[in-house]
């Protein structure tokens, strides 16, 4: 019983050594962070004082090897051992905590999350999602290539804060736009094509409400009813009178062939221009010769005579 717990006890002195915690020793052995502690003071003392006994430091005292231990040189002994134990301590957590940066870094050079493509350490470290005091210790080369990156470029300053040319074209003069992109690369980017559709997508709704409200208060205008009502006319001119409406009014000296009553007169009168007729009564037959013009009363007429 006793030799298995000698066994623990110096696994859990070696393990704690090469870089454990407490809680991981704990959860490992089923035993508290105390005692465990309690473990590694016992040995580290048992091995203090065999190192002292080898160099015949206790011998040559007066004092007992447990006085000795509670004395000022002894403690100042066991602080100067605990300091080379931590010591090994961080340097084996350097390591292990260098391979775990080092597997990060890797997969973010795969996403495209490069150093070349920083000028400031704290925004690198965020982007790989990495302590950026870590970065400082471990890897100096990785910072000095950021800091490199700083250095000022054309013109005596740094094409933009991340980038130090565009992305697509590669240039450095054309002034940066956006994210990586220069003033003639970003409008043809998928990048702003995504950020146009989806921003439309988003305020589709609210966008059409604008659209229909402005709709309506636009056609209450004068002056787009002025204009509405001649593109009507004119749509209205093309198709029954193949374009001839005007030319047939010049014709006839812009006044009704029945009773002479001016086009300026009717529009007095009436508030309406004169009516134009097809002559011989063939709707595509539009020459200026088969369109007559006639005010209202005498299109009326016409047309009741017709019926009859």
């Amino acid at each position: 019983m006793e030799d298995s717990v000698q066994i623990r006890n110096a696994d859990i002195y070696f393990l704690f050594r090469k870089g454990q915690t407490l809680q991981q020793l704990g959860t490992k052995y089923k035993l508290t962070r105390e005692r465990v502690r309690q473990v590694i003071i016992t040995i580290l003392k048992k091995e203090i004082l065999h190192k002292l006994v080898k160099k015949e430091v206790v011998n040559n005292s007066s004092l007992s090897n447990y006085d000795f231990m509670r004395s000022e040189e002894g403690k100042e002994l066991i602080r100067s051992h605990i300091k080379d134990l931590f010591k090994v301590r961080r340097t084996f957590g350097d390591e292990k905590n260098k391979q775990k940066i080092l597997i990060i870094l890797n997969k973010a050079k795969v996403q495209g999350i490069i150093p070349e493509k920083f000028s400031s350490v704290v925004k690198y470290a965020e982007a790989v999602d990495v302590n950026m005091f870590s970065l400082q210790k471990l890897f100096p080369d990785i910072i000095k290539r950021i800091k490199d990156n700083g250095t000022r470029g054309v013109g005596g300053r740094r094409w933009s804060r991340y980038y130090l040319r565009c992305r697509v074209c590669g240039t450095d003069t054309i002034r940066h736009r956006c994210r990586g992109y220069c003033r003639n690369c970003w409008e043809k980017s998928d990048l702003f094509k995504d950020i146009q559709k989806s921003s439309r997508l988003r305020h589709l709704e609210v966008r059409t409400k604008q659209v229909k409200q402005y709709i309506k208060e636009y056609i209450k205008r004068p002056e787009v009813k002025m204009r509405m009502k001649k593109i009507q006319s004119e749509l209205i001119n093309k198709k029954l009178f193949g374009g001839n409406r005007e030319k047939a009014m010049e014709f006839y000296g812009k006044k009704c062939l029945k009773c002479g009553l001016l086009r300026k007169d009717s529009i007095a009168k009436s508030g309406k221009d004169l009516c134009v007729l097809h002559k011989n009564g063939l709707k595509n037959d539009n020459s200026i010769e088969n369109l007559i013009p006639l005010c209202r009363s005498c299109f009326r007429k016409y047309f009741w005579k017709k019926s009859l």
